[in-house]
């Protein structure tokens, strides 16, 4: 079965190498497809994860399966006009940690289903979010 799937991390391996490369950050990080998961196997990850991190989209719904002391991270790209705060209410009702990202700048776009999401702007939000954790 082949699916479409929107709102796609571009530069995910690149991301993915440098988050696990920078030891400031204090957190390793395992990169997953959701869609080629059974949900089962979803369900594991999110009881399992400290910070659940990706693009504003059904996925993120497995906070609701995420431990008590967890976080959420959103990216919401520039092309997505219709992202609402049901993630950020998801994660306040279960008093879990949130942080959202959200793209102005069309030249991060490439096409309209996939972002580059910058660097420094993952690892920022990532050492934030663990200290946030942490200090709970």
């Amino acid at each position: 079965m082949s699916r479409n799937i929107s709102r796609q991390i571009s530069n995910e391996k690149d991301i993915l190498h440098a988050i696990n490369n920078e030891k400031s950050i204090g957190v390793s990080v395992q990169w997953v497809r959701l869609e080629l998961l059974d949900i089962a196997a979803q369900l594991r990850l999110a009881a399992n994860a400290d910070i659940i991190v990706g693009m504003h989209g059904a996925g993120l719904t497995l906070t609701l399966f995420a431990p008590p002391h967890a976080g959420l991270i959103e990216f919401k790209p520039k092309y997505f006009k219709n992202a609402s705060g049901h993630f950020q209410g998801i994660a306040r009702w279960r008093k879990l940690h949130y942080d959202r990202w959200e793209n102005t700048d069309p030249i991060l776009e490439k096409g309209d289903t996939h972002s580059e999401i910058p660097i420094p702007v993952v690892s920022d939000m990532l050492y934030k979010m663990r200290r946030s954790i942490c200090r709970n």
